[in-house]
């Protein structure tokens, strides 16, 4: 195509006019498109301020109060503590309740079958201190056997408490020294009248003489002597051949209540001997010492037996609660 100069001039001045004019417009139509997306955020943003109340629009009994606040009369919320609710705390009493200190007492029971004491269960003196900082009523007390039901009721915010704990309730840790140490767990629970609760653990375990060690930590041991003893005229006039004397020569105090005396005659089954009463008089032992509770070291003890003339007596003391032979004695009797 020929064009003069002021042609092509002209020509290029029109196209750059129309190319401008198309930016101008793109340009316009953005801003266009930029204003209204601004203008419904505004809308947007009113409707949200009028249906969360913040203009007076909208009824406050629809909403009701954020936790832990309260309405006042002029329709703002102020802070209240009135509906927070905190489990009861209960103090960590490890010092208290140790395994050495716990320990009360423990419960007996005859065999009606054989005369023979068994061991159902220990006494614990249990210490607990418990506190409701919102001042709410607590339930509270000792769970022996962990089902979460309280066993043994307290009604003291601290105190001992006398906490009995069944032997079934127990498990045995096997040691060195042939013997059973029995440990249980018992645990202190705190109800508020809400139903909130919290929980501690006690352990507490089934001797109260570890094994009966000695001053030193060792294993004490027991050594008892036997000897023949002079024929006894029974109350209704006849002679009882069948006594011997059994001597506690080494040891310690040991509480009538966790002693058996078995006594065998010519290797014959051995037999539990019962103590002598004002119905009992034979097959049974007694002693004259004034300590009734405890066999003392250096007390004697007669031990009646079926031998009837010449016969080798053989006696074994045993620790019951412990489940432990202390010694056996192998006495000629005469």
């Amino acid at each position: 195509m020929n064009l003069t100069f002021a042609s092509q001039h002209s020509a290029l001045f029109s196209t750059g006019m129309e190319k401008s004019g198309d930016m101008y417009i793109n340009r316009f139509n953005r801003l266009v498109i930029m204003q209204m997306i601004r203008n419904m955020n505004i809308v947007i943003l009113a409707f949200l301020l009028i249906l969360t109340g913040c203009f007076g629009l909208a009824d406050d009994s629809v909403s009701d109060d954020a936790e832990g606040q309260t309405a006042t009369g002029d329709g703002t919320t102020t802070p209240s503590t009135t509906d927070v609710n905190n489990p009861p705390f209960i103090s960590d009493n490890s010092i208290l309740n140790n395994l050495e200190l716990t320990l009360h007492d423990d419960q007996m029971t005859i065999d009606t079958a054989t005369g023979e004491e068994i061991l159902v269960g220990f006494w614990y003196n249990l210490y607990h201190a418990v506190l409701d900082i919102d001042g709410d009523s607590i339930t509270a007390g000792w769970d022996t056997d962990l089902d979460g039901t309280i066993d043994t009721a307290t009604t003291n915010a601290s105190g001992f408490t006398l906490v009995y704990v069944p032997i079934e309730n127990f498990h045995t840790l096997d040691n060195e020294y042939d013997s059973d140490v029995s440990i249980a767990t018992v645990a202190f629970i705190a109800q508020d009248e809400h139903g909130l609760g919290s929980v501690i653990f006690v352990d507490v375990i089934g001797s109260d003489d570890y094994l009966n060690d000695d001053d030193d930590g060792g294993l004490m041991l027991y050594v008892f002597s036997g000897t023949d003893a002079p024929d006894r005229t029974l109350a209704d006039g006849s002679t009882d051949k069948g006594a011997v004397i059994v001597t506690m020569t080494q040891g310690s105090d040991l509480g009538w209540a966790s002693i058996t005396i078995k006594a065998s005659v010519d290797g014959a089954a051995s037999v539990t001997v019962p103590m002598c009463d004002a119905t009992t008089e034979i097959n049974c032992w007694e002693s004259a010492d004034s300590d009734t509770t405890n066999w003392n070291v250096g007390e004697a003890v007669t031990v009646d037996t079926s031998c009837d003339g010449t016969c080798v007596v053989e006696v074994t003391i045993l620790n019951s609660r412990e489940g432990v032979t202390l010694d056996t004695s192998t006495i000629d009797s005469e």
